[in-house]
């Protein structure tokens, strides 16, 4: 191994939690420019240094690597790569679909049309009972496994275009500093998990009994699409929404009908109290209930089309949630409400996540990046004044509808309109007003800032000639060319999500001279922790997060807490104190 150029890891285990007791039973390795595939049984009275050491040093390259790492990682191993090269990665980047399938079977079986000899073995893998399987079957499965990632590595690496190749590279550098991300985890507050769960539970035990009232079925599941369906239709409420298999009753879907029936209401909130329930708090709860307060999410560079990263810490809502009955209709059980909201009957999730002892939570976003983006693509003279008076949507609103302050919330939502491609049903819906008025005030917004429509008629030409158009990073995004205000979304969202993961790597190495130890990045912001000692460094990051390759410096508002994600103050006096 210490001759290998590089080398292809693929890791059996009995589960996918590594860190809530999934264990590594078997460890597969190839070297990049051989054909030697090894399975190496791991047993509990072998001491397997020797083999980690090598693997701490060598290019590593795997498919879905991340989660072969965090394997190795409970083994003891200590990677000092810089980078790790995945081509699940690679395989979002050649994939211009919306979902594409990227599992190894499936760019297997579409590439190189290859089926896997033994689907018991497959069977067993998918059930957890890797242990169960016959060794020399297990064998070949992960020895198969290294030879088709090693394939896909080659066929991609001589398809791709020099500029993917590129982008690819960057993607290396930040698959590392989401290993060490999801690595460290994020620490819960055990206490106010225990408090929220409660208040939850109490409130969707509450909603379930009201929901079997207006029904007039003790055994009702609100949770149960196809009971959902008979009710609403037994009920003559008329749908909203569709899915393949017939009426689609979503939270969003019910709320479009809360009018017609009483139970559409307690649905919505049902369901939207369950997907708190059953997602982030019972991870949560789940972790400290297997003995730690250390949550480890998942970062994926490769699970959206326009680049942006996703995984299961990047959707936790910001501020309070409101239960119960607050006003007439107590719709505002669904509505995220500031600090200032807070009473004994809300819970927030990011109340849950605090600092480690002796460290300051820190949370840095920026300021309207899209909009910034849009002005850099659109280059409309209009809209980039309005960007530097320092308030982009009062600006808007002044200048097309008269009003800063009566009208900004108009302002703000034709705005990002331009930015997420909206139609006029859903921005009058959003402003409470007619389709008529929507329509009225979108004249008016293209009237005032005709660089819009440029830009827009720039991308369909671009889909039509070529049938791609390229973000600031060359990330392609293939579309219609009717689908033109689609692709001007995917621009500034797919700029906007690469420029802010790439600031990982870009500031590694200042990260670690200060002790700033990353937690959660989204499209737009930072969570990290720091020694509270080394407070006095943060603004030196913070400053090397400002520069962008959009004609500008971004702006960044910067918060702390010594408490939890929610509680979160200026930065400014902390600083000034150190």
């Amino acid at each position: 191994m210490q001759g290998w150029k590089a080398a292809l890891v693929d890791i059996e285990s009995n589960g996918v939690e590594p860190y809530l007791g999934s264990r590594a039973i078997g460890r597969g390795l190839s070297p990049y420019d051989g054909q030697q595939y090894y399975y190496l049984p791991l047993q509990d009275h072998l001491d397997i240094r020797p083999i980690l050491d090598p693997l701490e040093q060598l290019p590593l390259i795997g498919h879905n690597i991340k989660s072969d790492l965090h394997h190795l990682n409970q083994l003891g191993w200590c990677g000092r790569q810089a980078l790790f090269m995945d081509t699940i990665v690679m395989a979002r980047l050649w994939y211009k679909e919306e979902h594409p399938h990227l599992g190894l079977k499936e760019l297997a079986k579409q590439i190189f049309n290859f089926d896997y000899p033994n689907s018991k073995v497959i069977e067993g893998i998918k059930a957890g009972k890797a242990d169960k399987i016959p060794l020399p079957e297990l064998a070949e499965y992960c020895c198969t496994d290294l030879r088709l990632t090693k394939e896909l590595y080659i066929w991609f690496k001589s398809r791709l275009p020099d500029y993917l190749l590129k982008l690819f590279a960057r993607e290396c550098y930040l698959t590392r500093d989401l290993f060490d991300m999801e690595a460290r985890g994020i620490m819960v507050d055990s206490i106010y998990l225990e408090e929220a769960t409660a208040l939850l539970d109490s409130e969707l035990g509450r909603l379930l009994a009201e929901i079997r009232q207006l029904s007039g079925l003790s055994d009702f599941n609100p949770s149960s699409p196809p009971q959902v369906r008979k009710l609403m239709e037994q009920l003559h409420v008329q749908p909203v929404a569709w899915a393949k298999n017939g009426p689609s009753w979503k939270r969003e879907a019910l709320l479009e009908v809360r009018g017609a029936h009483e139970i559409a209401l307690c649905l919505a909130k049902h369901r939207a109290l369950s997907y708190q329930r059953s997602g982030f708090i019972a991870r949560a709860a789940k972790h400290l209930k297997a003995g730690t307060d250390i949550l480890h999410g998942e970062f994926k560079n490769w699970g959206t089309v326009t680049g942006r990263l996703s995984g299961d810490l990047q959707q936790i809502p910001k501020g309070w949630l409101q239960l119960g009955a607050a006003d007439g209709q107590g719709e505002n059980v669904l509505i995220w409400e500031s600090d200032s909201r807070a009473t004994e009957k809300t819970f927030s999730l990011r109340r849950l996540i605090r600092p480690r002892p002796g460290y300051i939570l820190i949370k840095t976003d920026y300021h309207q990046i899209e909009m910034f983006i849009l002005g850099f693509y659109m280059k409309d003279a209009t809209f980039n004044r309005w960007l530097n008076s320092g308030n982009v949507h009062a600006a808007a609103a002044l200048d097309v509808f008269g009003d800063a302050e009566l009208y900004y919330e108009r302002g703000k939502t034709y705005n990002f309109a331009t930015v997420y491609g909206q139609g006029d049903k859903a921005r009058a819906k959003q402003l409470g007003c007619t389709l008529e008025q929507a329509q009225q005030y979108r004249q008016q917004y293209e009237h005032h800032m005709p660089g819009y429509r440029k830009f827009l008629r720039r991308v369909s030409h671009l889909l039509e000639r070529d049938g791609i158009i390229k973000n600031i990073y060359d990330r392609e995004y293939q579309l219609d060319p009717n689908l033109a205000y689609r692709g001007v979304n995917y621009l500034c969202q797919g700029s906007a999500g690469d420029f802010v993961k790439f600031r990982l790597p870009e500031t590694r190495e200042l990260r670690k001279q200060i002790g700033l130890e990353m937690l959660i990045t989204t499209h737009d912001d930072f969570v990290a922790e720091i020694p509270e000692a080394n407070l006095k460094l943060l603004p030196e990051w913070l400053e090397a997060l400002k520069p962008s390759p959009f004609n500008r410096k971004l702006e960044l508002g910067t918060e702390y807490s010594y408490d939890n994600l929610v509680q979160l103050h200026p930065l400014e006096g902390l600083i000034h104190a150190a």
